[in-house]
This record gives C-alpha cells, structure tokens and sequence, in this order.
C-alpha cells in the first residue's frame, strides 16, 4: 500500500455546487489535515467509483426516497454513513419534515449530525434513529460565514459589486412548484397515507400562491429600486424561464445563477427572500433580511428564515421596508435575531463547524481493507450492479427529459479542473493560515482526491 491507501477514506459527495462546495471542500482539508483520505465531487460521479473507494466514511446529506436502498448498498460494500443533515434546519414543520422519510430511513446510518439543538431534539423524538448515534454540531457551511473566512470570497464579491453596484438581491425557493426536470411540481413523500396526500396538497398550494406573489412582484420591486440593479437568483433546482419572463422589459434586472451563494449575500446591499435558506447565511453575516410572506400560516411556512428576518405581509410593506433598509446604512442583526441563530445552530467563536464534525465522525471511518484478500470474497450483489449499469444507463439515455437532468447535473456540478480546486484551497492557505502543502488530484471527471 502506499500513504493514501493506508488512510482511512472519506468520501464527500456534492449534490448542490454553489450551496455546498466551498464548506464541504473546508471539511475535506481538516480530514486531511487529521490524516484522513477525503474525496470530493459530484455524487453521480463519486457513486460511479463506489466499489473502488469503498471501505470508506461516506457523508450523506439527506436519507429522503432511495437513499435507504442506496445505504443498504453502501453497508454492504464495508461502508459506514454518516448523514450531515442539510435540510432538518429549515423546515414547513416536524410533521411534513418527517413525512419525506420511510420508517427505516436511517437503519444503516451509523452517524446522524444536526445544525443544533432544535433538529437533533426533532430526530430523537422521532422514533426513527435505530441505532444510530447523533450529535449537534453546526456546519461546514457556517464556516464559510465567519469573519476568518470573509477575505475567501474578496476576489467573487469585488467581482460581483463591479458588474451590479449596490444592488438589491432576490433569492427564491421554490423547486417544489417550478423544479427544473420535472418542470413544474416536485414531490417525494415517504408517507403514502391519505393524510399525508392532503398535507401535501396543502403545502403545495401555499408554495404556489407565494411563488406566484414573488413573480408578480418582480416588476414593481424592479421600477422602486432603479436606477439600482435587481438580481433574481434562482434556487439551484428551479427553472430559470419564469424569471426571465417577468423580468423582460427592465434592463435593471438580472436572472442569474452563477458560482457560490456566499460572495452574493457579502455584496448584497438587501436580501429578499421568502423561507430560504440565504436568509440564514445573510443573519450569519450580520445582516438584517426581508421576508415577503403571507399571513402567519405557520405549518407550511419554512419558519426559521422567516424568524430572522424583518416580515412583510403586502407589497406596501415590502417596498417600504426596502426604502428603510436602502436608506440607511446596512442594518445589523438585532439581538432577538441573534439569540434564534444560536437556539438552532451550534457554533463556537473559536472552533470551526467541520472539526465538530470530523470529533464526531473520528470514530466511524472504517479501515483500509487489505489489498490482498480484498476481492477474496465473492460480491454477488456488486456483479448484478455491474450487469445492471449498461441497461440502466440506456434507459437513462431514452428518458425524454435526458437533456433537462444533464444541464441540472452541470449545475449541481460543473465540469472542473485541478486548477480550480487547488486555487481555492490556495484561498483557504492564505485566510486560515492552514492546509500548506495540500492540493487535489483529478480521479475522475467532476471526482477528486485531496492529497500531499
């Protein structure tokens, strides 16, 4: 074996590259800093080298629909999985929230990491974790907040700021009623139940009525703040052409869904947002958000954004708020603001997210398997993988909306180069004073090794 191979393997599949890449790219540095063998890359890419890079710690970031029979998989290739829960912290409500799930969601995690307090509480009492062991600590994606890592997106922001000036952001949240493969509705329920078919429907019909809000405003918002620009930047999984639609006419606005989500929000002069999870990461920054909601409509509502954010029911009271905030110099999160931030997620002054997550996890990396008896044993479920592979990517390349599921994988994860990787770790080098001597190594297409 050679220095790599003795490492015990984690692997850090990216579903969402402007959401998650640059905290999970941080998270794979501290794994090698500790001697661990992280790889990152796109999760369809990292899923096509799974019998190569098992035994490993694979990090999931959700266990909705298949990924109780993706874990299953998983386990039997030797793997441990650890969920580093994404999407508990901002959710309608507990009910709809564990509705995504199947009862045995979690019976192959050997590790359940949560934002806080608040989330973890949720799993516990769920009646859902079986063996599995669960700790709160924060997220790889905080770090990319805090004032140590700010000068890590200077070069994107002074970018950013030369093409829009002191622009108004929008950032929408609405892949459920717009998604782009599906084009239109996108809805993965676990629960079967008529309950929960009409709980769904519910929901549905909320996220509709303020997603056709959102777009009518657009016009209106465009004419109160011109001459400043308006940038509409639609969740990763929307569809970008309602946007572009109601936008056509007015040269001050701007669809677009470019690079992270974090040089945006530093550069943004206001936030409007309606359940996002922006609003969270633009709290985190010290800035005051605006929410334009419905009246309180509480189970359906994404509730935590809303909270951290100045609330407003009517396009009067948006506009005004938005004069307010325009006019006066940025305003700062407010103590109420600040004490919910803490009550749901858990961070330290001093200590960054990932190296909660990786005390938490030192423990479930599995070992190098041996070289020599590796394939020893024979897999019968990975030789019917491997059958299975051709047809189904034959019948991957028949689908009608084939094109619409590449161009989404391409934004999940653009094509990208060691250049690319190693300038940003460069970056994470010159503002932490850490990683020296680190760099990335291209395994395959949109999959890479960290090494030294």
């Amino acid at each position: 074996m050679n220095t790599n191979e003795m490492k015990r393997k984690i692997l850090f599949p990216i579903n969402g590259f402007g959401r998650e890449f640059d905290g999970k790219l941080l998270l794979a540095l501290l794994a090698q800093e500790r001697g661990f063998h992280p790889f990152i890359g796109a999760k369809s890419a990292l899923h096509r080298k799974l019998r190569e890079l098992s035994p490993a710690l694979y990090i999931a970031k959700s266990a909705h629909g298949s990924s109780v029979d993706f874990f299953a998989r998983m386990r039997r290739l030797g793997n441990q999985i650890a969920l580093l829960d994404e999407e508990s912290l901002v959710r309608q409500s507990d009910e709809i929230y564990m509705m995504k799930h199947r009862k045995d969601a979690l019976k192959d995690v050997a590790l359940l990491l949560t934002w806080g307090q608040d989330d973890l509480r949720l799993w516990q009492s769920s009646g859902l974790l079986y063996q599995a062991s669960a700790a709160a600590v924060g997220n790889p994606r905080v770090d990319m907040l805090r004032p140590a890592t700010r000068s890590y997106h200077g070069a994107e922001v002074s970018s950013i700021v030369d093409r829009f000036g002191n622009y108004v952001l929008i950032n929408t949240n609405f892949p459920r009623v717009n998604h782009a493969v599906t084009l239109g509705e996108n809805v993965t329920s676990a629960d079967k139940t008529e309950h929960a078919a009409r709980a769904w429907r519910k929901f549905l019909d909320y996220k509709r009525c303020v997603f056709e809000r959102f777009k009518d405003i657009i016009p209106e918002l465009a004419r109160y703040v011109y001459p400043r620009n308006l940038v509409v930047r639609p969740h990763p999984s929307e569809l970008q052409e309602p946007w572009l639609d109601v936008s056509k006419g007015h040269e001050n606005v701007h669809v677009i869904r470019e690079g992270g989500i974090v040089p945006w929000l530093i550069g943004a002069r206001a936030l409007i947002h309606n359940g996002c999870t922006s609003a969270i990461e633009y709290a985190l920054l010290d800035k005051l958000p605006l929410s334009y909601r419905l009246e309180e409509l509480e189970p359906y509502e994404d509730s935590l954004p809303n909270h951290l954010s100045v609330s407003c029911h009517t396009k009067d009271a948006l506009l005004r708020e938005l004069g307010r905030s325009l006019a006066r110099p940025e305003a700062t999160l407010p103590e109420k603001q600040r004490q919910i931030l803490n009550d749901n997620i858990e961070m330290s002054a001093d200590r960054l997210c990932g190296e909660a997550v990786l005390d938490a996890v030192q423990n479930t990396v599995p070992a190098p398997r041996n070289v020599c008896t590796r394939y020893a044993i024979v897999d019968f479920n990975g030789i019917w993988d491997a059958i299975l592979a051709p047809i189904r990517g034959f019948r991957k390349s028949m689908r009608s909306d084939r094109g619409r599921r590449r161009a989404d994988a391409l934004n999940k994860f653009p094509n990208l180069g060691t250049d690319y990787i190693d300038a940003r770790i460069k970056r994470f080098q010159d503002c932490l004073g850490r990683f020296h001597g680190m760099r990335s190594r291209q395994v395959a297409r949109r999959l890479f090794e960290l090494v030294e």
